[in-house]
């Protein structure tokens, strides 16, 4: 029992930390540079233990971290784990967990050259904040998009979606 609390106090610990505002990306950087390890084991923790709110918190707020840092196969397993548990959680906060964890695939999918499986990715991303009216992820995830198509040499299609994107986020 006094292991779980332990075990809980830190997983807590890590969450604050990773929801702190810093001056700059590297001070955030450098912040959690320290504790990588130590965070990969709080996300395992949450994995084995069935928390999956958790381990989706924890998930999205490591995303910028996993990006910087280059540590991709990291990015795509933990955010794998935390999109099989999103159905698991209720209705709404898991179906945008879905969302937002599909987008963060996609942007890995996207640098990985996966394009198709990236537009998949946002495609149902785009279809979850539009059921939840998230213009914020909508305008995201439309923009996403709409770089794909540009990498395709689509480049009429990508105008199309940058420009609905900028109406969206003009809008907020």
């Amino acid at each position: 029992e006094l292991d779980v609390s332990f075990r809980e106090r830190w997983i807590a610990y890590w969450l604050k930390l990773l929801g702190v505002p810093r001056q700059t990306h590297y001070e955030r950087l450098e912040q959690v540079r320290l504790e990588f390890r130590n965070i990969l084991a709080a996300m395992d923790y949450c994995w084995l233990t069935s928390k999956p709110d958790t381990l989706i918190d924890l998930v999205l707020k490591m995303e910028f971290y996993f990006h910087i840092t280059g540590n991709w196969i990291a990015w795509n397993t933990y955010t794998e784990l935390a999109l099989e548990t999103a159905p698991s959680l209720e209705a709404e906060r898991g179906e945008l967990a879905e969302a937002n964890l599909s987008y963060s695939l996609a942007k890995l999918r996207t640098s990985q050259g996966d394009l198709d499986i990236a537009e998949d990715l946002l495609n149902k991303a785009i279809k979850i904040y539009r059921i939840y009216k998230d213009e914020e992820g909508t305008a995201f995830a439309i923009w996403w998009l709409g770089s794909i198509q540009s990498d395709r040499g689509d480049l009429v299609a990508a105008r199309r979606s940058q420009n609905k994107a900028l109406r969206i986020a003009r809008r907020l």
